[in-house]
């Protein structure tokens, strides 16, 4: 079974008692920290991990993110279907 397989079933049971809960979906460019840190993650191991501060590699873009600044996605027309 999947480590993360029973993070991803209690939040499906906490989604149901919300009411008005909805998901989603946002392009890495418009959420840049989130997936930066999504990317660091996979250099740790599974569980908490707490910043007293932002780590200095993520610093500009928080600075992005602050200023609304969207970065832009460069798609190959070739591979889409």
């Amino acid at each position: 079974m999947d480590p993360l397989a029973t993070l991803v079933r209690n939040c499906c049971d906490l989604m149901q008692q919300v009411p008005r809960c909805a998901l989603q979906h946002v392009f890495r460019e418009k959420n840049i920290v989130a997936d930066r840190l999504a990317n660091w993650s996979y250099q740790v191991d599974l569980g908490l991990c707490v910043f007293e501060q932002a780590p200095s590699w993520l610093s500009d873009y928080l600075v992005d993110d602050l200023l609304r600044i969207v970065h832009s996605r460069l798609v190959c027309l070739d591979q889409v279907v």
